[in-house]
């Protein structure tokens, strides 16, 4: 079971980070049988698991995939890779551990999310200094955040606005940045064999 999450989270990731670069897409029917597919093995694992994989490894990443896409720094069909590399991964750990452990599953979310969000931010702020120096972003982060800050508060005419536009932000596709990001969570889980 161990070796077919691991196939089938490669074969996933390999083929959208293809299709990424080669030419910006992504399938629909792609994800959702894949989805599908972490899905079903699962069940055949461990059938209490289904539940609280699909809340925190599916749904609660539409959640932060929403937000990544709020904040420019991803598309759609980022959200959707995220989605089922959260119920790839909790597949994953679901079958390297044997069984179910809420813990486990917890952490390898958590690191699957924070290095997804550290990729983004390592990238994006590495461009964006690059493009426009690091006095113009450190005060265009400070400018949005008072922005921001004052927006919410009522006084939209009093908010400051940056003149640079996150849609330079990215560099990558967003395949690729999510694989770094399941590679890096997939080497805390490696099973000890022997």
């Amino acid at each position: 079971m161990i070796l077919s999450s691991l196939i089938l989270l490669i074969v996933y990731n390999g083929f959208n980070m293809y299709c990424d670069v080669r030419w910006r897409i992504t399938k629909n029917l792609w994800h959702v049988l894949y989805l599908l597919l972490f899905l079903t093995l699962i069940i055949v694992q461990q059938g209490t698991a289904v539940l609280w994989a699909v809340g925190w490894g599916c749904i609660a990443f539409l959640f932060y995939g929403l937000l990544l896409e709020a904040a420019g720094s991803t598309a759609p069909g980022d959200t959707k890779m995220m989605m089922t590399n959260g119920l790839g991964i909790c597949c994953y750990v679901l079958a390297v551990n044997g069984g179910f452990v809420r813990d486990e599953m917890r952490s390898a979310l958590r690191i699957f999310l924070f290095s997804l969000v550290l990729i983004l931010f390592l990238i994006d702020a590495y461009r964006f200094g690059r493009k426009y120096g690091l006095k113009r972003v450190v005060k265009a982060i400070f400018e949005n955040t008072i922005g921001y800050i004052m927006a919410k508060a009522g006084m939209n005419a009093f908010a400051p606005s940056s003149s640079l536009d996150n849609k330079d932000f990215r560099i990558l596709p967003g395949a690729v940045m999510i694989t770094m990001s399941v590679g890096i969570t997939l080497s805390f889980f490696i099973p000890a064999f022997g």
